[in-house]
């Protein structure tokens, strides 16, 4: 695995080694293997503020205030974080594409919360297979891990 920090540092993660790492035209992270069609994971980064104090699990609230998707998880993270999780499927030009979907929360008091939204988009063809599993098993501990910059000492 090899560090990942993007958006000048503001959020730090972890991803396999071989992957390459580029941007959308949105700005957005892209980082992908390049050899092989493993799947891309994308990360888009967002800042909300507040005139509210932010404090206490108001990352975890924020998520589980969001409009439910079938399925989802939610976790209120150790380091302070929250995690909510989902699977979706797209059917487009008769290819169905499977979207692994991690939104990371994070409160950088006083008056801000920090998003990072997350998704990894593989054929769902290549889903079930063991390298597909472990490779979404590993970007899912690894997104759990990661650090906000406010996070880092």
């Amino acid at each position: 695995m090899k560090e990942v920090a993007f958006a000048d540092g503001q959020i730090r993660f972890r991803i396999p080694a071989g992957w390459i790492e580029g941007k959308e035209k949105d700005g957005s992270g892209a980082f992908y293997d390049d050899g092989r069609q493993a799947g891309t994971l994308r990360l888009k980064l967002m800042t909300f503020t507040s005139d509210d104090n932010l404090t206490g699990h108001i990352a975890f609230d924020e998520l589980e205030a969001m409009e439910p998707e079938p399925g989802q998880k939610l976790e209120a993270l150790p380091n302070g974080n929250a995690l909510r999780s989902h699977r979706e499927e797209t059917v487009a030009n008769g290819e169905r594409t499977l979207f692994h979907v991690w939104l990371l929360a994070s409160i950088d008091p006083p008056h801000r919360m920090r998003l990072a939204v997350f998704s990894f988009t593989i054929a769902n063809t290549d889903e079930n297979a063991l390298e597909a599993r472990r490779t979404i098993a590993a970007l899912e501990r690894e997104i759990k891990a990661a650090q906000f910059s406010h996070q880092i000492s």
